[in-house]
């Protein structure tokens, strides 16, 4: 949706959907002001406004200075979510979300998935899937680039493996990422 009209022309923007989803990262009101990278990964409204600001989400989305960005809060303050409970019934088979974006010419703009992106039933393209990888390695380490491509071969090739540990193992290389409290990639 990002392509089709400029962020700075949205009004408002409404966001239906199960009541899972809705209870998790929406619901909750610090999720309309995330202070951290934990709460701000776990929040609708911010990675909604961070993913129409800068067209993607990465491993910087959640960066203490891009959470702290008071830039995002006005058009956080223009998204609400609903629970729709047509779209909690059909849960957990489908995974239903519907954007209703309203322009400030008057123009709304509707779009709707039962499955997100990557999901087997709406997958991601191999150059989709490589251009992601790029992305979130790329701040790695000059010690990891080679790691990194290792892991990147090993996925390419999971079909295939008879055992994941080959996976696994180059993942144990990896250094550490600055402020990356989980590990690895």
């Amino acid at each position: 949706m990002r392509s089709e009209f400029p962020v700075d022309q949205i009004d408002e923007i409404e966001v239906g959907t199960y009541w899972l989803a809705y209870h998790e990262i929406g619901m909750d009101p610090a999720k309309w002001d995330p202070k951290n990278r934990e709460t701000a990964d776990h929040s609708l409204p911010y990675l909604l406004a961070v993913g129409l600001v800068d067209g993607f989400i990465d491993t910087n989305s959640c960066a203490p200075a891009r959470v702290s960005d008071p830039s995002l809060r006005p058009l956080m303050n223009k998204i609400r979510i609903v629970e729709r409970p047509e779209y909690t019934e059909r849960f957990p088979v489908e995974f239903n979300v519907e954007f209703t974006v309203r322009l400030r010419n008057g123009e709304t703009v509707v779009r709707h998935a039962s499955y997100p992106h990557g999901h087997p039933r709406n997958p991601a393209s191999d150059a989709e899937l490589t251009d992601k990888f790029e992305r979130l390695t790329s701040t790695r380490g000059e010690a990891d680039r080679e790691t990194c491509e290792d892991v990147r071969r090993q996925v390419a090739a999971l079909a295939e493996a008879k055992n994941v540990g080959a996976l696994m193992a180059p993942l144990t290389r990896l250094t550490p990422a600055s402020g990356d409290s989980h590990g690895g990639l």
